[in-house]
């Protein structure tokens, strides 16, 4: 009696266990990966969404003469949608307040993508504000 299995199989159709182990375990973990679980907590979103905020805030006010701007220029975030389909997860509006006595107010829209885990504008517009800007602050 043969006692080498390896042998009496063949090696072209012998795999060991540990190599069927390791394959089930990446196909499970590419499985998890795709099925979502490595996505961004609405948290960090928020925090990005924060972050892009401050950032277009200070480009808006570039170049602007200091008596046309707000002493505390600021933005509001004004909705946050879901979406449970498609590339994006979320969608932005956000206010933002500069002009001392213009009644205009920059309106920008952003969406948040899924696989990127970024926020991308995809929005801009100067509109009317029924509330002058030294009265619609928080």
């Amino acid at each position: 009696m043969n006692t080498n299995y390896r042998e009496s199989v063949g090696n072209s159709s012998y795999r060991k266990p540990r190599s069927v182990l390791v394959s089930v375990s990446l196909a499970v973990i590419c499985i998890a990966l795709v099925t979502g679980c490595s996505g961004e907590s609405r948290e960090m979103a928020d925090k990005k969404l924060c972050a892009i905020s401050d950032s277009d805030l200070k480009t808006l006010l570039e170049g602007l003469p200091k008596e046309k701007v707000l002493d505390k220029p600021y933005y509001k975030v004004v909705s946050i949608d879901e979406f449970k389909k498609g590339e994006y997860s979320l969608k932005a509006v956000v206010d933002f307040y500069i002009f001392r006595k213009i009644t205009f107010k920059v309106e920008r829209k952003y969406r948040y993508h899924k696989v990127k885990m970024m926020w991308e504008r995809y929005f801009n517009e100067y509109v009317y504000c029924d509330n002058p800007p030294s009265t619609a602050a928080e």
